[in-house]
């Protein structure tokens, strides 16, 4: 019998610290596909191709033998994993970065910090006097000993103590410290990163041979993601109904969400059945992202990060400046009820047109959240944290233990082959390439 081909596009952002072309994307692809023991009845192979899609020529495009799905059995599914590079773009940093933007964060009151950052802020600052302790004391051992060889060299072994953690916090920390600082002089910068993932995201889009994207963030990766996700979704000629059409799935979404139903089940099913009405080939922009899978991601800190305080965020969060899951809806008496759509007053139409608008992306894409618990600071990811008290009681938090449920490299373990089973089980669970979480006559 010939099998309907379905073809599916994972699209993974790399985190901080001196990253290599395809140096990610290929142990994650290990990782998740060739060595996923539940897909022993195909043959696991890759081929790695090179990609016009990619404005660097040193990216390739790896491409995944067929698989099946017990939801599809008459399909065969393949895969092409892209990478998302930027580190050439964060060329540069200083360590001027890494202290503007460290600053104002220590110079918070204690109490306005998220509870899991004080022990940093407290670290922060008993540092100081040893960092500026540091930075002393070799030119006063050069002046006072300056005939004894032994001082000579301790004066030597400090400096180069000093080297090291300045490089450490421009090549890593700088990172971070000059996407989340929108001082003047990061503006640039951010915009050449996310022009490069909307760019790359909107041509997945637009290839006919992809019916379903994912979207895999990795640490300071998730909320590039985030940002391009929303990006490209406000961008996107976005479905709309008519008050006639009372039963869509936008309507059964809004139901739900406001009958505050949290069964994952069901509210599952419902993404579904809507990303399933978005991405159908007959739309005028079908809109391909299913789902969105943050690892180890400092979103966690939002409050902090995206905004000055906590009240602050909850104004952007309310302003829709930032999406949630579900999204945020008001109150429309033609509609008589919640929506997340909003009237289109520049429809020709005779009846009015409802547009769902600028922030409801996650009322069709599934969000996993994968982090590691930490253990004060010597155990655990510190940088990753659940996320459902910030973007939304719908996002699925999955915490996953480390090795030995101590583990103190838990940042970049999500996909080691070190890491636990468990850990991996989650994360392929959350890519669902086999697309277990598709009901059989969805085409996607």
């Amino acid at each position: 019998m010939h099998k309907k081909r379905l073809k599916q596009a994972v699209l993974l952002v790399h985190g901080i610290g001196e990253q290599r072309p395809m140096g990610t994307i290929r142990d994650f692809v290990e990782a998740v596909f060739l060595r996923n023991d539940s897909l022993e009845h195909c043959a696991r192979r890759i081929w790695v191709k090179p990609e016009p899609k990619f404005p660097i020529h040193e990216l390739r495009r790896i491409t995944t033998s067929a698989i099946s799905s017990a939801n599809e059995p008459s399909s065969d599914i393949r895969t092409d994993f892209f990478e998302l590079y930027w580190q050439d773009l964060m060329r540069g940093s200083r360590f001027s970065h890494v202290a503007d933007w460290i600053r104002p964060l220590m110079l918070r009151w204690p109490w306005k910090m998220p509870s899991k950052l004080i022990p940093v802020w407290m670290m922060l600052w008993m540092a100081l006097p040893v960092v500026l302790a540091l930075m002393l004391v070799p030119t006063f051992l050069v002046l006072i000993h300056s005939k004894s060889i032994f001082w000579f060299l301790l004066a030597f072994l400090l400096l180069l103590l000093i080297g090291t953690l300045h490089g450490l916090l421009r090549h890593y920390v700088g990172d971070a410290a000059r996407y989340f600082d929108h001082a003047p002089r990061n503006v640039g910068v951010r915009n050449l990163i996310l022009n490069r993932g909307v760019d790359l995201l909107e041509q997945i889009q637009a290839d006919p041979q992809y019916d379903r994207i994912v979207i895999v963030g990795h640490s300071l990766g998730s909320v590039i993601a985030y940002d391009i996700l929303s990006i490209c979704w406000s961008r996107t000629k976005r479905r709309r109904r008519t008050t006639a059409l009372s039963e869509d799935p936008i309507r059964e979404m809004e139901h739900f969400q406001v009958n505050k139903h949290d069964s994952v089940q069901e509210m599952l099913v419902r993404k579904r059945n809507l990303f399933k009405w978005l991405s159908a080939p007959e739309a005028a922009a079908p809109w391909k992202v299913s789902d969105f899978v943050t690892l180890g991601s400092p979103l966690t800190y939002a409050s902090v990060l995206l905004a000055r305080d906590d009240a602050e965020f909850r104004q952007r969060i309310s302003e829709r400046y930032l999406a949630t899951d579900p999204p945020q809806t008001e109150f429309f008496a033609e509609v008589d009820g919640h929506t997340f759509c909003y009237p289109d007053q520049l429809s020709a139409s005779p009846e009015t047109i409802w547009r769902m608008h600028h922030a409801a992306q996650f009322a069709a894409i599934r969000w996993s959240n994968l982090y590691t618990p930490s253990r004060w600071l010597i155990g655990g990811d510190m940088i990753g944290g659940p996320l459902r008290g910030l973007f939304g009681r719908w996002i699925s938090d999955i915490p996953v233990e480390g090795v030995r449920g101590l583990d103190p490299a838990a940042h970049v373990h999500y996909w080691s082959p070190n890491g636990q089973p468990e850990r991996l089980k989650a994360l392929r669970n959350a890519l669902d390439l086999e697309r277990n979480t598709f009901p059989s006559s969805t085409p996607a």
